[in-house]
């Protein structure tokens, strides 16, 4: 597609992949308290191409799964991390070439815990593409121990709130689900409900 041609997804939303259970998928607390973003893996610009823009909109909207979707601090997402991507693309578009992009975490037994949930601290991408009838390759590794290690650091320093009550939490529930069971408005203790995980549509654009 043209370089001008901007495809946005509704709302930005992610969705939880429907071939993996939910329970295997991030949902948003992880994001919302604390300073990972909500980053693609897999750049959303990367598969929109072709002369098909019906296509090139379905190729868009499916890097909103949450399988895309990695705990990546919001300053390493939105700097070297699409700094690399940046280059990528630049590449592909000034060389006037077809590059296959292969993205993902890199996992290890040992990676930290934030929230309950294991934290990658690199990432790399392999790019790959065929010149003069020769296949070319390269490899990239970025790291983002540092700043996982700072959220890691505000995590220790937080005092839970109201360590008593989780002697209680067997007997947890969702204030929106009270709401419903006893047709009372709670008004904006709904939106402060410390339990309200909710889906990764509850992130963005979901009333």
């Amino acid at each position: 597609l043209p370089k001008s041609t901007v495809l946005e997804a509704p709302s930005d939303k992610w969705f939880f992949d429907p071939r993996i259970d939910e329970s295997a998928q991030l949902t948003a607390p992880i994001f919302d308290k604390t300073d990972f973003a909500f980053g693609h893996v897999t750049r959303r610009e990367d598969p929109v191409w072709g002369d098909d823009t019906r296509i090139a909109r379905m190729a868009n909207d499916d890097t909103f799964y949450m399988t895309n979707c990695a705990t990546q601090h919001d300053r390493f997402n939105s700097g070297i991390w699409l700094s690399l991507e940046n280059a990528i693309l630049k590449a592909a578009r000034s060389g006037r070439v077809k590059i296959s992009v292969f993205s993902g975490p890199v996992l290890l037994p040992d990676d930290p815990e934030v929230l309950g949930v294991q934290v990658p601290t690199s990432f790399w991408k392999v790019v790959a593409w065929v010149e003069d009838g020769a296949l070319h390759a390269r490899g990239y590794m970025q790291s983002q121990r540092t700043l996982v290690n700072a959220i890691l650091r505000t995590e220790r320093r937080r005092p839970e709130a109201l360590p008593e009550l989780a002697r209680v939490e067997p007997f947890e529930a969702l204030i929106s689900d009270i709401a419903r069971a006893t047709s009372l408005d709670f008004g904006a203790l709904v939106a402060a409900d410390e339990k309200r995980a909710g889906g990764p549509e509850a992130r963005r654009g979901t009333p």
